[in-house]
């Protein structure tokens, strides 16, 4: 229930630094685009309110808001992350999807050929073929500046 309240509810706001790591990373010429499952439908509503990114618009612009909701469509299936990379225009080799769930981003991130950065802030996955790290403020300062 909490899961569903905190990830898939209407009611998120973004991670402490993350709309400010995405900038530095669309900053320095990096595409971006998100994938996500919810509940509601109203993903790219949400990050465009909180301020975090938006396609063609004032904010931080990313390729492409993904919404499992809206597609029909849920992660770990491949079409959601094949829908990313064809709006980025890159093959999966040239992309890192970064992602807190082990069922829904690492697995299906995998599966179709992209790099994995495993968001996992308590060190509680101790599987070494991908990885982590403890936040994507994190990732974007360790991995890309």
């Amino acid at each position: 229930m909490l899961a569903e309240r905190v990830y898939r509810g209407s009611s998120w706001i973004p991670a402490p630094g993350a709309s400010a790591a995405l900038e530095r990373l669309t900053d320095r010429g990096l595409r971006a685009a998100v994938v996500s499952n919810t509940a509601h439908g109203a993903l790219a509503e949400l990050l465009s309110r909180t301020g975090m990114c938006e396609v063609g618009g004032a904010l931080v612009p990313v390729a492409a808001i993904i919404d499992s909701q809206v597609i029909g469509i849920e992660k770990p299936d491949p079409r959601p992350f094949q829908l990313a990379l064809g709006a980025l225009g890159e093959p999966a080799a040239n992309v890192v999807h970064v992602g807190d769930s082990l069922h829904s981003d690492v697995v299906g991130a995998l599966g179709v050929g992209m790099s994995v950065a495993h968001i996992d802030p308590l060190d509680l996955c101790d599987d070494h073929r991908h990885d982590h790290s403890h936040s994507f403020e994190d990732f974007v300062s360790t991995h890309i500046e």
